[in-house]
């Protein structure tokens, strides 16, 4: 996995798109409000100009978000069966990685010349022979959300709402280094074709169970600060799930939560929710001396954006990934 290089124009993707009467699309695993925005905002468009769409997500998709589908239907790989193998086009959004597509790898590397990618990572594989990737996008719905003009489309309610979720979710609700004016404009567009506001906040941010409370003490407990209280460790063990009653997806945004302490930097979470699976969460501050988490991340196979990264590593106990992080942290 290197850089992610551009090979093309929106503007291309669009007549590619005006022209397949079948499309499938797909996202990362574990899809988060970007991922499930992007494939239902292209979903939408793909039927508005009258052609079929399929969206293909690789479970979990968060049953928040299942309100915003209508009419439209997700289909699940493996539970489903795979997409269809005679789609004119297959569009990826959110995602250029195989680690994050490796349920679908098989079905994807003998269609190439018929793949898209729409992404705003800087870090991915040649998975397309169509690749657009903005890095300095806020998120991959920023991209889609000038990409419906490119079709002669008008944004409206049922087309906004899941890219106004996208441009949400992905800028912490437009706390992040990653909100620019280019994000504000496009949400005030968002918001000016109807979007709820006040209801996606409560639907994306206000429905936390107990259990992620406990887990949450349980990290905090784990807390431990380098480098002169700039950079911030938790830990999370198997046994934290299961003493909490906690699922995977309860630690979403604890790495968020230690950057409000001025001194820090930069905050690792170690994860193993699942045995056998040691997920890393790295988040950190914009400003002259910024820690580029996704350097820091490429070494345990992982990567993303410069302020929010992740890697999953599968080879290693949680014990020996914190020792690997701790040595790191140290070296920085």
């Amino acid at each position: 996995m290197g850089a992610i290089q551009s090979n093309t124009t929106l503007e291309r993707i669009a007549e590619r798109v005006k022209s397949a009467e079948m499309v499938v699309i797909s996202t990362h695993v574990k899809p988060d409000g970007d991922a499930f925005g992007g494939t239902l905002g292209m979903a939408r468009i793909v039927e508005r100009i009258g052609h079929r769409a399929d969206i293909w997500h690789m479970p979990p998709t968060p049953d928040a978000f299942r309100p915003l589908l209508g009419d439209n239907k997700i289909h699940f790989v493996g539970k489903d069966g795979m997409p269809h193998e005679n789609a004119d086009l297959i569009v990826i959004v959110d995602t250029c990685a195989w680690s994050q597509l490796e349920n679908l790898r098989l079905y994807l590397e003998t269609k190439r010349e018929r793949i898209c990618v729409l992404d705003h990572h800087i870090q991915g594989d040649d998975i397309a022979d169509l690749c657009y990737a903005d890095a300095s996008a806020g998120s991959v719905c920023e991209i889609i959300t000038e990409f419906v003009p490119m079709l002669g489309l008008e944004l409206d309610v049922e087309l906004a709402t899941p890219l106004y979720l996208g441009i949400a979710t992905d800028t912490g609700w437009f706390r992040f280094s990653n909100t620019t004016a280019r994000t504000m404009r496009h949400a005030a567009r968002l918001l000016e074709a109807g979007v709820d506001h006040n209801g996606l906040m409560q639907m994306s941010e206000q429905r936390d169970r107990p259990s992620r409370l406990r887990l949450l003490a349980n990290a905090l407990s784990s807390l431990e600060l380098f480098q002169n209280d700039s950079i911030a460790v938790l830990s999370l063990r198997h046994s934290d799930y299961e003493q909490c009653g906690a699922a995977g997806e309860d630690n979403h945004g604890f790495a968020d939560l230690p950057l409000c302490v001025e001194s820090i930097q930069m905050v690792c979470v170690i994860t193993e929710a699942q045995r056998g699976i040691v997920k890393l969460s790295l988040r950190s501050k914009a400003g002259t001396d910024a820690i580029n988490v996704s350097e820091f991340a490429a070494p345990f196979g992982g990567g993303g954006h410069a302020r929010a990264s992740g890697a999953k590593i599968t080879n290693s106990t949680f014990e020996e990934v914190h020792a690997r992080v701790i040595e790191a942290v140290r070296n920085l």
